[in-house]
């Protein structure tokens, strides 16, 4: 059961004269209106019983002794291990003997007087009520709930300032990092700006030496190719003995496609049919570096004849065509 607040502040009230058993039993009597049975156990409320109470007089002393009696009974029929030792009397400045005897010889049960008035008693139960983290209040229902709105309004109040002082920070930061990205920004764009102005001196700078350059590119080809030509006269015009030079060709292919090259001559020999003269030229010819030979062409061979006398002049007289080309 679930102590109200009157029956808390009875027992802090009594917790100072109280033994050191776990049970306990409260008489709380206000003659003429009425009385209230309490049985504790530890800290908690087991049951309570209120009945009118008239004028102390016999018949008021044999009402508390049933009640008393009644109440124990029902309660020691649940718990038979509870034992009572005390009545705890509040409200009363004494009990009448013969009450008190009864008490002592039938319920096994002494009498204590707490306190004569019950509101002396109460206040000290208010006392320490109010000295705990969960004490009763006992301001009216409206002050209390106007406490809570306040409370409440503070608490929205801070949490709004707490909001807005987080939202100015916020702003103050995105401020802040706003100018260091402008900054940043401003720095890359210098920086490209740089670098566009040197490539464009750069572009310039080759724009004004390209023409320089081509010229310079194209007399160090016509040296290579005149070298080259230089090279292949030497070897085409160089021949062996008994090989003799008809016609020789050089022209340059179109398009940077090298030098092509047409000789055609005649290769004589003495004794028996021979080319050895022919074969050292093509053996010479093909040695220069970079020329490429194509097979021969038109070879014929024959003996010549004197025209005058009509008589054999040179055996086996080989006629031919050399192609080639030099890249």
């Amino acid at each position: 059961m679930q102590a109200v607040p009157f029956q808390r502040v009875v027992l802090l009230g009594l917790e100072a004269g109280l033994d050191g058993s776990s049970d306990h039993v409260v008489l709380v009597a206000e003659p003429s209106q009425g009385a209230h049975l309490l049985i504790f156990h530890g800290r908690g409320l087991v049951i309570q019983r209120s009945f009118p109470l008239p004028a102390l007089d016999a018949d008021a002393s044999e009402t508390l002794f049933i009640e008393i009696s009644r109440l124990l009974q029902f309660y020691k029929q649940k718990h038979r291990k509870a034992a009572f030792e005390v009545l705890h009397v509040l409200g009363l400045a004494e009990l009448d003997p013969a009450l008190a005897q009864r008490l002592q010889t039938g319920l096994r049960l002494g009498v204590r007087i707490a306190s004569p008035e019950v509101w002396g008693l109460l206040q000290q139960g208010l006392l320490r009520e109010g000295a705990r983290r969960d004490g009763l209040n006992l301001l009216p229902k409206e002050i209390l709930d106007a406490a809570r709105r306040r409370v409440f309004r503070m608490a929205v109040w801070g949490a709004a300032g707490l909001m807005l002082l987080l939202l100015t920070l916020a702003g103050g930061f995105m401020v802040l990092q706003e100018r260091v990205f402008r900054e940043q920004a401003n720095q890359a764009e210098a920086l490209l700006a740089q670098r566009e102005e040197a490539q464009a001196r750069e572009d310039e700078a080759i724009r004004i030496r390209l023409p320089f350059l081509r010229t310079r590119a194209a007399e160090v080809r016509q040296k290579e190719a005149i070298e080259r030509l230089g090279r292949l006269g030497q070897v085409l015009f160089e021949t062996p003995a008994g090989l003799q030079l008809d016609r020789v060709e050089v022209m340059e292919v179109a398009g940077g496609g090298g030098t092509r090259f047409t000789v055609k001559g005649v290769a004589l020999s003495e004794g028996p049919f021979s080319v050895g003269p022919l074969a050292t030229y093509l053996r010479r010819v093909e040695a220069c570096p970079g020329v490429v030979l194509q097979p021969l062409q038109e070879v014929q061979v024959s003996d010549r004849v004197d025209e005058a006398t009509g008589n054999l002049a040179q055996r086996a007289v080989t006629r031919f065509t050399l192609e080639g080309r030099l890249p």
